[in-house]
């Protein structure tokens, strides 16, 4: 297996920044159940699932993030962001790689 090549400061920035956008979304995206409802345990635990598979596809990148991005595979790690589409909606996907690019170019880059 090749070691996939080094990326450049920029690239690590918006990676990092798009790791920003992921936790603040994951902050704001979870509603409390009410106890009196069992409509709201479903969706509290739709959303917490969401959330949970969110965080399993952003672990890596915070990892790789501490350690300066060696050893990063940027084509895996946007093959995840992709199934993570498949199952939570292509939209997040989309914003996730637009967050991207619009770091990349000096756009202020909008959140999740």
């Amino acid at each position: 297996m090749s070691v996939p090549p080094a990326i450049n400061s920029e690239r690590k920035n918006a990676y990092r920044h798009l790791l920003y956008a992921v936790f603040v979304h994951m902050r704001a995206g979870h509603r409390e159940a009410v106890w009196w409802r069992p409509a709201s345990w479903f969706r509290t635990g739709q959303e917490l699932r969401k959330l949970k598979e969110l965080a399993d596809r952003f672990h890596n990148l915070a990892f790789f993030s501490l350690h300066d991005f060696k050893n990063f595979d940027e084509e895996r790690f946007w093959q995840d962001i992709v199934l993570l589409g498949r199952s939570q909606g292509p939209e997040l996907a989309e914003r996730c790689r637009r967050i991207f690019d619009e770091y990349l170019t000096g756009r202020s880059a909008r959140l999740l």
